[in-house]
C-alpha cells in the first residue's frame, strides 16, 4: 500500500518545497521510522519531482494490468 501527501494544484512551489522538506526530515527521525516500521510502512523519501515521475510511471504501469485482468470499477 502506498500513502502520499498531496496539495492542491495551485499551491505555490515554495510551499510545496517546504512541506516536502519538513515531511522528509520527519520521516528520517528514528522514533518516527521505528513506529512506521512497526506498522508495516516503508517510506519512500522523494522530492516533488521524483514523486511526479513515480506517479507518471504508475499511471503507465497499471492500466494494462487492470485491462488484462478484466478488473471493473465497483
Amino acid at each position: 500500500m502506498r500513502q502520499a501527501f498531496v496539495a492542491p494544484a495551485a499551491t505555490l512551489p515554495a510551499v510545496i518545497s517546504r512541506l516536502n522538506a519538513e515531511v522528509n526530515e520527519t520521516l528520517k527521525l528514528p522514533e518516527v521510522r521505528a513506529n512506521l516500521d512497526r506498522l508495516g510502512f516503508n517510506p519512500m523519501i522523494m522530492s516533488p519531482q521524483e514523486f511526479g515521475a513515480f506517479l507518471a510511471a504508475q499511471a503507465q504501469k497499471w492500466p494494462p494490468v487492470i485491462k488484462a485482468a478484466n478488473i471493473q470499477p465497483q
